[in-house]
Formats: C-alpha cells, sequence, structure tokens
C-alpha cells in the first residue's frame, strides 16, 4: 500500500511510506513539507480536489481514478482519505493508496469478452440459452422468438419446463454427462407447439465454476 499523513490545516504532508514518495516522483524525505497539490502535481490535483475538500470536511473519502506516473506509465489506483481526530478536532488525515491496476485491467477484459459474447448471441439466428443446473440464466433473443417468451419470463425457469415428455429423459442424459456432441430434441412454444431442433451444448468456466451453453437449431 501507498500511505501518507497530511495536516488538515496546511494541507502539507507529515509522512509518507517510500512506495507513496516514489510513486509521485519524490523520495519519503522531499516529499515532507510539501502541499497535497505539489505532492501530486496539477494534473491530479484538478481531479482530486473536491475529494479533499470532502475529507477536511470531515468525511471519509473511497473513489477510484486513473494515475499517470512521473515517467508516463498509465495506472488505476484505489484510494481512501481518511480524517484524524484528537480531542474531537480534525489534526490531519491518513492517505492509504492500493494499485488495482491489474485487477482493473482483467475486470475490463472480462466486460469486454462479455460484451462480444453478447454481440455474437444477438448477431446469429440460432437460439442460445446459458443456464447453470438447468436453470435459465441468460438467452439470446432468436431463442425468446423460438419459444414465444420474454427473457423475464426465461430466467429462473428450467430447461425441461421448455422440452415435451418424450425428449426429457434425452435432454436430462445429455445435461448429466456434459456432452458436447450435437444431438436432435424438440421444444415447446409458448402455444404448446413442438418444435424439432438441433442442439449443441458447451461447458463454459465462470466464476470459479462451470455453466452450460446450449445452441438450438429449428429443423
Amino acid at each position: 500500500a501507498l500511505i501518507a499523513y497530511y495536516q488538515t490545516g496546511t494541507l502539507k504532508c507529515q509522512f509518507a511510506n517510500r512506495r507513496y514518495a516514489e510513486y509521485n516522483g519524490w523520495t519519503p524525505q522531499t516529499i515532507l513539507g510539501k502541499t497535497v497539490r505539489e505532492a501530486i502535481g496539477e494534473a491530479a490535483w484538478a481531479v482530486i480536489e473536491p475529494q479533499v475538500k470532502l475529507v477536511v470536511a470531515g468525511e471519509t473519502v473511497k473513489y477510484v481514478r486513473e494515475q499517470a506516473l512521473p515517467n508516463g506509465e498509465q495506472r488505476v489506483i484505489e484510494v481512501n482519505l481518511i480524517p484524524h481526530f484528537q480531542a474531537q478536532t480534525q489534526v490531519g488525515a491518513f492517505v492509504l493508496i492500493n494499485d488495482i491496476t491489474t485487477q482493473w485491467r482483467a475486470e475490463r477484459a472480462l466486460r469486454d469478452s462479455e460484451e462480444r459474447m453478447r454481440k455474437l448471441a444477438e448477431a446469429t439466428t440460432e437460439g442460445i440459452v446459458f443456464h447453470n443446473q438447468g436453470v435459465v440464466t441468460d438467452a439470446n433473443e432468436a431463442m425468446q422468438r423460438m419459444l414465444g417468451y420474454s427473457l423475464d419470463e426465461l430466467v429462473g425457469r428450467r430447461i425441461l419446463d421448455f422440452v415435451p415428455e418424450t425428449w426429457r429423459q434425452t435432454v436430462i442424459d445429455y445435461m448429466a454427462g456434459s456432452l458436447e456432441e450435437p444431438y436432435e430434441a424438440a421444444v415447446l412454444q409458448r402455444s404448446g407447439q413442438e418444435i424439432p431442433v438441433e442442439v449443441v451444448g458447451k461447458t463454459l468456466p465462470f466464476a470459479g465454476g462451470t455453466y452450460r451453453l446450449a445452441v438450438l437449431r429449428d429443423i
């Protein structure tokens, strides 16, 4: 963690550990006595001045922002500003910062991946449904049109609710074995009409576990 302590009235640095000082282009000695504005630079000050005003007013503040290092490298930091009181009088504020660049990049990559999957699912004319242990978690528009239900009506329902009785054991065996080769079955529309389909299922990792994706083609 990057740690520093500033006086309330002067906003001058009274302490900084090596990581905090070097992160801003100083040493633990040369940063002492510098104001927040001087310590972090004009660009960063323009961004965080409203947060500094809040902590000076006695509020605990937590936020995430991008940070440009003295060498030009872009990082993402999580900042905690904690007011320090003595005898009910605020005398300073602690600064606790964690560099979360790696985590932020991983989360952004995941969001981008999910968005690509969403666009791919919506672009195809085949029905796609995601389920966890047989309970629907998501479905594309083609799947909704095939069955005649909205997404809200599908999510939380059992896959087997949409399978005719004569095909249920086939679907149960397929899901239980996590099989991935194509097979034929049928689904039930809202009207009760049976639609013959070819099904391909895939087991995908998610949040430390797995879920199933099934692609249905109207045959």
